[in-house]
């Protein structure tokens, strides 16, 4: 499947929704039994319609009319989010459990490509005549898109939330929104359950952070306005992960636990999500991090009434849907029953109930909170108020009128989605070491280039072969499997990769770190420069210390091709330009010749550090290499005179203000125009 047309998407994501407005082939949930939304809203002949006053009786909220026409069974069920077992079709258990329980909310934990997904939709969405309400129905797009071992994905890989940081292009930030937003409907889905809009956790031994929002919260605040608006112009309901935040805040399989202090939460791990509560956001999950600063008993923040009334329904004023979990998660079972915890959750404050595995834990909540409401432990009333909810955002969902859909010839063309994700991970690429200037790579070095490492090394070397004249590779072909690069493969490769110039050593996140730097030391004996491409998360990358240079690639690190193809031009000096920063004012001597060189005032390659790796290795630090090979044009603009050249000699003549604007256009044909002022003396 090649393209994917807009109107495809409005047939299959906003089709449920337009069903609940025209007759039902069974009885409507939204309506009385036997009454069809046509008959509703279809005048009645006076002498039936008409009240003595000879005024007709105003149709009966949709919404109040499913409550009251469905069992308590049936409504708890609404505030199910569910995870379905089957990944390419419905299975058995799936089956069974849609035509027993129709959930508020589904979630596909994995598909094998996207015409898969789009009919796995489909065939969801049959069973929603069962339910009489529409199913949210979405995916993690980072989960349901990950190559395994045994079978690569036939997905465009995303760049990760932590790339798009990096690229520091407001830009970038609001193509990224509306992409991801387009892509998800693309698939058929009308629910995103992500990203989470968690900060980069503090400490190195944490989890993943390539999913996380950076370490600046203004700056994560920043993109969640920006996926808020995205959303907000589709028929897709987005929902924020991780409330309070802290969620990366973990090491191996401990708890994820949020330290941040109530007072300072709001400017810090919570502003992301108060920017996208004060934008309208309509439903928000919170998430299983142990919140011991918010609530002095430190449950997890999905069970804390704390958090769900006190915080965020009361102090932040959040209206919309709260939904919590996974109630599944094995840290969450340690503790508790899921089905007590459902109970639990409930009267903290959670609306909805998300479940991540198989599909008998939301169907024995189902019942407990059925038990509960009979003895009397919630009310029946605190149901429906929850019901309301969901069906609200559900109904709001339905008549929104999303600007993607205005134009019949849009469409999501798969081909430049993938490189427009490539664009942005080489937009990302951030350069942190260049010792003796072993970047860019040279075409005609003399000495031959080498590339090994543990992924990407055969993608690399046909991207380079064409434009390094004397290249070889190895690949470390165990090191993805195990996890490990074992000591045959050091010796292997120090035996055969002799009288290299330089070698390109790709690693990653995924692989023993130690291991990594035993094969830096061993192959620095041998006396080449090596150049260390690393993909993932970056926070131990400084410890490179045997690397020449180190390229910073934020990419999840099963997408080797994407990467490859991203990393491959800058690594010969081909990256995307940016301007230095400036002083304000730069003052000069009038009448003294200056010479204005156009490698002086721009960088290459552009990623910055999204995340603090040290102190010396701050947030936001880069290094350029030489970007001549990046500039395939200059024009200066001095006083009215026009010169195009890389760089130019000029005198200022007179004292006073001058402007000087230069114009650059990249070896991609991306032009960029800067004004810099200085003041002749």
């Amino acid at each position: 499947m090649k393209k994917l047309y807009i109107h495809a998407i409005v047939l299959l994501a906003a089709g449920s929704y337009l069903a609940l407005f025209s007759a039902y082939a069974q009885p409507s949930a939204f309506y009385p039994e036997q009454i069809t939304p046509a008959e509703v809203t279809k005048p009645a002949p006076s002498d039936q319609a008409s009240s003595s006053s000879g005024t007709a009786e105003p149709a009966e909220d949709p919404v109040e009319a499913f409550i009251r026409n469905r069992s308590l069974q049936q409504r708890i069920a609404q505030l199910m989010i569910v995870t379905l077992e089957g990944e390419s079709r419905l299975l058995l258990g799936d089956v069974t459990y849609l035509k027993s329980f129709s959930p508020g909310g589904i979630l596909l934990a994995r598909s094998l490509n996207p015409s898969t997904a789009l009919s796995y939709v489909q065939s969801v969405r049959s069973f929603e005549a069962v339910s009489g309400a529409p199913f949210l129905i979405g995916a993690d797009l980072f989960a349901l898109t990950q190559p395994t071992r045994s079978l690569p994905s036939q997905f465009i890989q995303l760049p990760t939330p932590l790339s798009v940081l990096a690229t520091s292009s407001p830009d970038i930030f609001q193509d990224y929104s509306a992409l991801l937003a387009l892509y998800t409907e693309s698939l058929g889905f009308n629910f995103y359950p992500g990203p989470a809009l968690d900060l980069s956790p503090p400490f190195k031994t944490a989890a993943d952070t390539v999913l996380t929002l950076g370490s600046d919260p203004v700056k994560a605040a920043g993109i969640a306005s920006c996926f808020q608006n995205a959303f907000a112009g589709t028929r897709t309901a987005w929902m924020p992960m991780g409330f309070p935040g802290g969620g990366a805040n973990r090491e191996g399989r401990s708890a994820a636990v949020l330290t941040t202090p109530l007072s300072a939460l709001l400017e810090q791990d919570g502003l992301p999500y108060r920017q996208v509560i004060e934008q309208g956001a309509g439903i928000i999950h919170v998430g299983n991090v142990l919140v011991p600063t918010l609530d002095t008993s430190s449950p997890p923040a999905s069970l804390s009434k704390q958090v769900m009334t006190d915080l965020l329904r009361h102090q932040l004023n959040f209206q919309g849907v709260i939904a919590a979990g996974p109630l599944d998660e094995a840290l969450i079972q340690a503790e508790t029953d899921p089905a007590v915890s459902a109970v639990m959750a409930l009267l903290a404050g959670a609306d909805m109930l998300l479940w991540q595995s198989n599909l008998v834990q939301p169907e024995k909540a189902i019942k407990r909170i059925a038990a509960a409401v009979t003895d009397g432990t919630l009310s029946e009333e605190h149901i429906n108020d929850s019901v309301r909810r969901v069906l609200r955002l559900k109904m709001n969902l339905a008549q929104a009128t999303p600007a993607q859909l205005t134009s019949k010839n849009k469409r999501v063309d798969l081909k430049k989605l993938g490189e427009w994700s490539v664009k942005v991970e080489r937009h990302a690429a951030t350069l942190i070491k260049n010792q003796g200037n072993a970047l860019p790579l040279v075409k005609d070095g003399g000495a031959p280039v080498g590339i090994t490492g543990v992924v990407g090394v055969e993608e690399l070397y046909q991207l380079l072969e064409k434009e390094v004249k004397r290249l070889v590779r190895q690949s470390i072909t165990s090191a993805r499997h195990v996890g490990d690069i074992e000591r045959f493969e050091i010796d292997r490769l120090t035996r055969n990769m002799k009288a290299l110039g330089t070698i390109v050593v790709i690693l990653t996140d995924r692989v023993r770190f130690e291991s990594q730097i035993e094969l830096l030391r061993a192959l620095k004996q041998n006396g080449a420069k090596l150049v260390v491409l690393f993909l993932g998360d970056p926070r131990n990358a400084c410890r490179l210390q045997e690397a020449d240079s180190i390229l910073l690639s934020y990419c999840n690190s099963n997408a080797t091709l994407q990467a490859m193809q991203a990393l491959a031009p800058v690594l010969m000096g081909k990256s995307p330009l940016r301007f230095r920063d400036f002083p304000d004012e730069i003052r000069v001597k009038a009448g003294e010749e200056r010479s204005f060189d156009s490698k002086e005032i721009l960088c290459s390659p552009v990623g910055r550090l999204p995340i603090a790796l040290s102190d010396q290795y701050p947030a936001g630090f880069s290094l350029s290499m030489d970007p001549g090979p990046a500039i395939k044009k200059v024009e200066w603009f001095f006083d009215g005179k026009r010169i195009k050249k890389d760089k130019v000699a000029f005198t200022f003549s007179t004292p006073g203000k001058h402007t000087v604007s230069v114009t650059v256009t990249d070896m991609f044909k991306t032009e960029q125009s800067r004004e810099i002022p200085f003041y002749a003396e």
